[in-house]
């Protein structure tokens, strides 16, 4: 499996926490606004209060930026907002001329974004205590001016009992609800895996049949996948040398799509594909139409069983992995940044496979003159900088092809 469950509720944690530092940027518009209007007069709140949420509001905002750019701490920043949140929601609940009763459980409402329920527990016990420091405090303002005849703590048990029964009734339901949605989001994501297996099932099985008419192609299918893997692991991890701006989805759909290749080899007759030998010229066209006939296969095929950025990926590298970087290659004689990222990277594990492999028409070429040639074809057939992450990667190639 690509994740298992705790990887899929990080992963999930992640996306989040990058679109609440968002959504708290733009809600620290509000303090902005009320103080403005109190600066001006319009509301009647007091101006160091107001003051103060700004503040507060601002110091979160580079809290939780700070926290979100830091690996360690990520996992802190949404307790940081609810609890910032409900701090929020506190002072402008301690001045009885703001109605705020819907937002006393703001922080609340914001954890069940994370289908966590341990979060709403904890949103829900500090919008508790909030509810109850405010209805103290307001207390004596509220029976001087709303609630004339009776005594603040008359006050604080009629109007407090029957706040605290609502929040009490209303935390059981989000709690009950953020158990739920965790469960159903655990169950999504394990039939999804299922799906991911099927589809990785039936693409090998393209490969199985293509082997099964050239004994080395199979093989090469599988080896080639291995190299691509570990080029993007190696591209993912050092991309301050790269500019490819791919994230690390991007990455692992392309090595989920390499096996599809030479999809198009299905289309190309025995008699050639198998045949020991140099092929004639005539033979070499119809060898290359595989990288048409693969794309065409792809666009008839694989939208019934795969996404469209996992087609997207299996398109380019089927269509374009012959193309070379001096713009030489086929099928359309793209060059250099023309040529899509997969398929560039797709060439440079073909023609090191088939370099280091034996085929029908030769024998395997050694590491050390597999190495020299793709040297040889740095600027020329590949890009430069993934010639040199073939080399950083000899080691483990070497184990590869150990048994070639």
């Amino acid at each position: 499996m690509r994740e298992d469950n705790l990887s899929f509720f990080t992963n999930h944690e992640k996306r989040i926490n990058r679109m609440v530092c968002f959504i708290y940027s733009l809600l620290c518009l509000i303090p902005i606004f009320v103080f403005i209007n109190v600066f001006l007069g319009y509301y009647n709140y007091p101006l160091k209060m107001a003051g103060l949420s700004v503040v507060l509001s601002v110091c979160v905002i580079f809290l939780l930026y700070l926290l979100n750019k830091s690996k360690f701490c990520m996992r802190a920043i949404k307790y940081v907002a609810v609890l910032a949140l409900q701090c929020l929601v506190f002072l402008y609940s301690l001045d009885i001329n703001i109605q705020i009763s819907v937002l006393r459980m703001l922080s609340v409402y914001f954890s069940l974004l994370y289908f966590d329920p341990l979060l709403t527990i904890f949103a829900c016990v500090v919008s508790f205590l909030s509810v109850i420091l405010s209805t103290i405090y307001t207390a004596p303002q509220a029976v001087e001016v709303l609630w004339r005849g009776i005594s603040s703590n008359q006050y604080i048990l009629t109007t407090g009992s029957g706040i605290i029964i609502e929040i009490i009734s209303a935390s059981i339901l989000f709690i009950s609800l953020s158990f739920l949605a965790r469960k159903m989001m655990l169950s999504l994501h394990q039939r999804n895996e299922k799906i991911y297996l099927m589809q990785n099932q039936i693409v090998y099985s393209f490969a199985d049949i293509i082997e099964s008419r050239d004994g080395t192609t199979g093989e090469h299918v599988k080896r080639t996948s291995q190299v691509v893997s570990l080029i993007s692991d190696y591209v993912y991890k050092n991309q301050n040398l790269f500019n490819y701006n791919l994230t690390k989805h991007d990455f692992e759909l392309i090595t989920m799509a390499a096996p599809l290749h030479d999809i198009g080899k299905m289309k190309v007759p025995d008699i050639i594909l198998s045949k020991p030998g140099k092929l004639e010229p005539d033979e070499y066209e119809v060898i290359k139409t595989h990288s048409l006939e693969g794309a065409k296969i792809i666009d008839k095929i694989m939208p019934k069983i795969g996404d469209a950025e996992y087609i997207k990926y299996a398109r380019e590298m089927a269509l374009n992995h012959h193309e070379k970087w001096n713009g030489e290659g086929y099928p359309n004689g793209l060059k250099e940044q023309e040529i899509p990222i997969s398929a560039r990277i797709m060439a440079v594990a073909d023609v090191f496979d088939a370099l280091c492999s034996k085929r029908s028409y030769k024998k395997p070429f050694t590491i050390d003159q597999a190495y020299s040639i793709m040297e040889e074809s740095r600027g020329i057939h590949f890009e430069p900088i993934l010639v040199d992450v073939i080399i950083a990667l000899r080691p483990k190639l070497e184990q590869i092809y150990a048994n070639c």
